[in-house]
Formats: structure tokens, sequence, C-alpha cells
């Protein structure tokens, strides 16, 4: 069974490049369900879909990627 996983960053080309690199190298390993460009989007994204992973950039217009350890009290 594939892991679900949700990539979250507001580059673009830096999605789109993770997301070719996980349909080439890891197609059977991992599914991305949702993506997502801002901190307030993924945490809609991550409620939504309960990923097994997340992608995430660190640096957003709205918040880090470590802002987002405060919305789930259990994340891993």
């Amino acid at each position: 069974i594939p892991l679900s996983a949700i990539i979250i960053d507001d580059e673009i080309q830096a999605t789109k490049t993770l997301e070719l690199l996980i349909e080439n190298y890891y197609a059977s390993d991992v599914t991305i369900v949702a993506k997502a460009t801002s901190c307030m989007e993924a945490i809609a994204q991550i409620n939504q879909f309960e990923p097994d992973i997340v992608f995430l950039d660190i640096s957003m217009p709205d918040g880090s990627g470590f802002d987002l350890f405060n919305y789930f009290p259990n994340p891993y």
C-alpha cells in the first residue's frame, strides 16, 4: 500500500520538481493526494486527507513550516 503524501511549498517550481522525483522514483510507494501553497491551505489539506507523510517547505509568506506543528497535537 503506497504512502499518502502532501507537498507544501509556495514555490510552484519546487513543488513540480519534488512531484516529478516522487513519480519517477517512488511511484509505487508514494501517492501525492494534495498540494498546498500556504500554511493555512496546508492545515485544511492535512485535516482533510490525513496523509502518511508531508513534504514541507520551511519558509512561506504566511508562516514557517514549523508553525504547522502548533496546529496538530501529534505531528508524527
